[in-house]
């Protein structure tokens, strides 16, 4: 806490050379002292050089442009985020299909009962050709933790379930009813997710992404209202009904989403690649 108050104190200030100095030596030390907490004492018993002010002046003059162009890009990234939770409006020509039960789309896989962070650590030294991406009610798909087929937490006579193909991550308990894309790969997950995959017999074509874009309202719909809601997968597929356009019309919404990921991502990178230079302390 005392280095939070520190660095946001520190940051506030119009110093940005210090700032910048300070940040770095507070994360060294704590990295080198092994714990997430820093102590007043260690905060004042570390020293700082102040070189004259026309120096700090042409350090700022380099690193100040850097700092504005991140809030710039932050902003942006925050309008991104707003567009991509909104549903873009389009007037389909031709239908596969209408009011057609979800149920007779898609399959569902529910999640592992037990397989908690304790068990899957006491689990590191199971071994198999493959490892499973875990999800969880996590939104964040892309840091996710690995695991080789091990035992089942509730039944050790069995493997846990796993899952291989393209599908969509629906977070169960959390932020409930929150929808991310699975690209194929090998997953499995906890009971905090589900995955929504196409039935193996399916009339339609049909873009997982198309699905996401256009009805991540409605999967949202059957969410409890608490702060720490539930997803209602019974109630989903009791009683949800899509249109399906023909795949070349549902590839043209994809097609406007990707574009915004892509820029999404691509700012995301500048904004790492500009964390990563305040991080290190910059020689002058």
């Amino acid at each position: 806490m005392c280095a939070i108050i520190y660095l946001w104190t520190i940051q506030s200030t119009d110093n940005v050379y210090v700032w910048l100095n300070s940040y770095k030596k507070l994360m060294d030390l704590s990295v080198s002292d092994g714990s997430k907490t820093l102590s007043l004492k260690q905060i004042n018993s570390l020293d700082f050089e102040m070189p004259e002010k026309n120096i700090q002046d042409e350090f700022i003059s380099l690193t100040r442009p850097l700092l504005e162009k991140r809030e710039q890009i932050t902003r942006l990234l925050n309008k991104i985020d707003s567009i991509k939770n909104k549903i873009i409006s389009y007037d389909y020509n031709n239908y596969q299909n209408r009011n057609t039960n979800i149920s007779d789309v898609f399959d569902y896989m529910s999640g592992n009962s037990g397989l908690t962070e304790e068990y899957l650590y006491s689990r590191i030294s199971s071994t198999s050709e493959i490892k499973y991406k875990i999800l969880t009610g996590s939104t964040d798909i892309l840091n996710v933790s690995l695991i080789h087929q091990c035992s089942n937490p509730k039944n050790p006579s069995k493997r846990i379930k796993i899952f291989f193909g393209e599908g969509i991550h629906v977070v169960r308990k959390g932020k409930a009813g929150h929808v991310n894309y699975l690209p194929k790969d090998y997953y499995t997950l906890n009971d905090d997710a589900y995955i929504l995959y196409l039935k193996d017999v399916c009339d339609y074509e049909i873009s997982l992404k198309w699905v996401i874009a256009q009805y991540k309202n409605t999967f949202q719909e059957f969410s409890s209202s608490s702060d720490n809601g539930t997803w209602n997968m019974t109630e989903f597929f009791r009683n949800v009904a899509i249109d399906i356009p023909f795949y070349e019309e549902q590839m043209k919404i994809v097609k406007k989403y990707e574009k915004i990921e892509q820029l999404e991502k691509s700012m995301k990178q500048i904004v790492e690649k500009i964390n990563n230079i305040f991080q290190k302390q910059i020689s002058y």
